[in-house]
């Protein structure tokens, strides 16, 4: 069978959902009329479900995914695919109001908050990153389009059409990342039509959201023009918390001809917040203190930019084979400051003798203030080829592409006070008093990296190769080489104390991946086995005296898929993931890499469409992940920080009233993650947590509404830690309602 075969597979089922009714798209997004595959005949437009667009998978219905690109590139269905894919829908960004990516991580199995979730002075500041299958998921993880996407800054869903969520390595695609998983985000492509949506987000804490999304054609209907937008503006359920965002996304399409589209996509993107350490947690327990009691100073912030500008040409030279080339720029930035609790460098009073309003205990903390810029940029060119090869005994579905990409800090810097020296930054819980805003720091070390820069470039080879009707082979290797060059320097009172010498290092390295899937019962059950590896350079640190090595990873997962009904797909794996050379910090000015993670478990998803009022998003992973360090370093070993063994989440929507005039949903969900270390130097221990959310979906006529209700039994938990003076809390019960028009 070869890829189009597929494709033409897909769309047929997608025509017979979209004819019983099952494609309840978003009122701001018009239906994509389904056509008969083998008749009809298509422009080339990136986001019309067509047969011959090979780099675009057909659109989603409600729930549930037929295919995707992040897996292998060309669009193939999740069915025949060896590995585990989630792909998190706009109707499940809709129906659960998600306006950050800790609100999707329910919908991907086994993705659970990771400390960096919130800026935070240890962590640093990459507010979207999280533990997948255990393992961390990096900024190298991410992905926009195909194009890396290595901001700071908190993604916006405004034009997100999908976000794809590959388990386990993908070197073999995509070069240097974690063994963790690839995150790809999808967003909206102008389409042939006419048509405008806005809509107005309130909620708990004084949200407001206002969100539009406009869609013109010229009357030749060879330049089609889409612009999305959103601006929100908040407060938060922790004290002196807010967050206010700018965000447009336009794009542009240019038919050149019907087999020739080319198209530009920018996005402007302004992210300011309150920079928060959480709570501190007393004896152990994480509830010592209330979710709303703040430990920094007002005075504390994030900001974050982007801009992004990307043009793509997707030709298709005949029925067989198809060409994508695409460049993109990103300039981004993060600035902050931060006043956290913490032991530091000297003796500190820890809170271990009092609690909170307890009469006759007391006990101070010491907090360090850190002051940090980040200007980066990054630029990546892509180019793909792929087509059918016809050999005498066999199909051969290839992909030749190559990617290259350069990144460059153009300031990476910080000054963080030295605990215990500035009366100003001490604070006693007990007194209930709010912390000072901050004082004047007389004693800091400050670190700059004035120089650091990444070149990257790969070329891949991949084969889709349909041995039989039933056995598929799945292939590929790439080869990667990665120029790092870094200048650092450690200051402390202006005078340079710690200065290692410019690191200038080239990592190279093969990375292959093999997959076989076998249909038990065609159409309707298949089971797989897969071997992929990856590989990443390290992590730029300032602390390493010596070159690091490169980290490398591998995984073996086995898994079986069954399509209970059309749109109806339960899922479940095994997976083995091993990850070498990871970076550890011995001591203050000593960062080696000898440390290992093995993640080992089992996973479950069931995701789609019971019947045309009736879906879900469901799912379980078991992961026993465990680290070793090097030696001397034994608090890092045995599992790691903010991993539970288990963690779940079941959603369902449920339409009570479906009529050609207007909808009626009601939507219900569980979530639970199970306990997890906090600490690595104390013993912390997160407790487990499970909490139910309800929602409300309504549209008649041009009118649509979204009611959102989060954790309706008010329960205080704890997401993640980065110690035990840095607990980060889950928001108490909260709302977010929804109100759109089409016009």
């Amino acid at each position: 069978m070869t890829l189009r075969a597929w494709l033409r597979k897909s769309i047929t089922a997608l025509a017979v959902a979209g004819a019983v009714g099952l494609n309840l798209a978003h009122a701001q997004e018009p239906e994509v009329q389904p056509l008969d595959p083998e008749t009809a005949e298509y422009y080339f437009l990136p986001d019309i479900p067509s047969v011959d667009n090979l780099f675009r998978a057909p659109e989603p219905i409600g729930y549930y995914s037929y295919g995707s690109n992040v897996g292998s590139i060309v669009a193939m269905p999740d069915f025949y695919y060896p590995g585990t894919i989630n792909t998190v829908t706009r109707d499940m960004i809709r129906d659960q109001q998600a306006l950050s990516f800790s609100d999707i991580l329910r919908d991907i199995g086994g993705a659970v908050q990771s400390s960096q979730n919130a800026p935070s002075l240890t962590g640093g500041i990459m507010p979207d990153q999280f533990f997948l299958r255990g393992l961390e998921v990096s900024q190298f993880n991410f992905r926009k389009n195909g194009f890396l996407d290595p901001t700071y800054t908190p993604r916006d869903f405004a034009n997100v059409e999908r976000i794809d969520v590959l388990k386990g390595p993908a070197s073999a695609l995509y070069g240097g990342a974690l063994p963790s998983g690839t995150v790809n985000v999808v967003t909206k492509t102008a389409l042939a039509d006419r048509f405008g949506w806005g809509g107005v987000t309130l909620g708990s804490d004084s949200l407001q959201r206002y969100a539009f999304d406009v869609n013109s054609t010229n009357e030749a209907g060879d330049l089609l023009v889409r612009v999305n937008g959103a601006y929100q503006n908040g407060q938060s359920f922790r004290n002196f918390g807010y967050n206010e965002r700018e965000f447009i996304a336009p794009v542009i399409t240019k038919l050149l001809s019907s087999d020739t589209a080319l198209t530009w996509e920018g996005e402007f993107h302004q992210d300011l917040r309150m920079r928060d350490s959480g709570t501190i947690a007393v004896n152990g327990n994480t509830k010592a203190f209330a979710p709303d009691v703040f430990f920094g100073s007002p005075t504390d912030f994030a900001q974050f930019h982007d801009y992004r500008s990307t043009l793509s040409l997707t030709h298709r030279f005949n029925e067989q084979w198809q060409l994508y080339v695409g460049g993109t720029s990103l300039f981004y930035d993060a600035t902050s400051r931060g006043t956290t609790p913490q032991t530091g460098f000297t003796t500190v009073l820890t809170p271990q003798g009092f609690y909170a309003g307890a009469p006759g205990l007391g006990g101070t903390l010491n907090r360090t203030q850190e002051t940090s810029l980040q200007r980066e940029q990054d630029h990546s060119i892509i180019a793909n080829l792929t087509g059918e090869i016809d050999g005498p005994f066999l199909t051969h579905n290839l992909l030749l592409g190559t990617e290259a990409n350069w990144l460059v800090a153009n300031q990476n810097s910080s000054t963080t006070s030295i605990p215990g020296i500035d009366p100003a930054l001490t604070f006693d819980p007990a007194t209930g008093a709010q912390p000072f805003p901050g004082g004047t720091v007389t004693q800091s070390f400050s670190t700059n990296n004035p120089g650091y820069y990444q070149n990257r470039f790969g070329i891949y080879l991949q084969d889709l190769v349909p041995v039989t009707d039933r056995l598929t082979f799945t292939g590929g290797v790439r080869w990667d080489t990665i120029d790092v060059k870094n200048d650092r320097q450690l200051l402390f009172g202006g005078f340079p104390v710690f200065s290692p010498p410019p690191a200038d290092d080239n990592y190279s390295h093969f990375t292959p991946r093999a997959g076989v899937t076998y249909d038990l019962v065609p159409q309707t059950m298949s089971i797989y086995g897969a071997y992929t590896q990856s590989f990443a350079p390290p992590s730029r640190t300032i602390y390493a005296q010596a070159p690091l090595q490169a980290e490398t990873g591998e995984m073996w997962e086995i898994g079986l898929k069954t399509l209970l009904d059309e749109n109806l797909i339960f899922t479940v794996s095994g997976f083995v993931i091993d990850r070498d050379n990871v970076a550890v910090q011995i001591t203050n000015f000593n960062v080696v890499n000898t440390a290992e993670q093995q993640s080992k478990g089992v996973e479950l998803n069931l995701v789609g469409q019971w019947n045309e009022r009736f879906r879900t998003v469901s799912n379980y992973t078991y992961a026993d992940v465990e680290q070793s360090g090097p030696p001397g370093i034994l608090s890092v070993n045995g599992r790691v920080r903010g991993v539970p063994f288990g963690n779940g989440n079941v959603w369902t929507r449920y339409d009570v009233i479906q009529a050609p005039g207007g909808v009626l949903g009601l939507g219900l969900g569980y979530v639970y993650v199970g306990e997890r270390r906090g600490d690595y130097s104390a013993p912390l221990q997160l407790p487990s947590y499970s909490r139910w959310d309800v929602g409300v979906f309504g549209q008649y006529g041009r009118w649509d509404m979204t009611a959102y209700f989060e954790n309706i039994f008010d329960i205080q938990y704890a997401t993640s830690a980065v110690n035990q003076y840095q607990v980060y809390q889950g928001a108490p019960a909260n709302f977010r309602l929804m109100v759109g028009a089409n016009f």
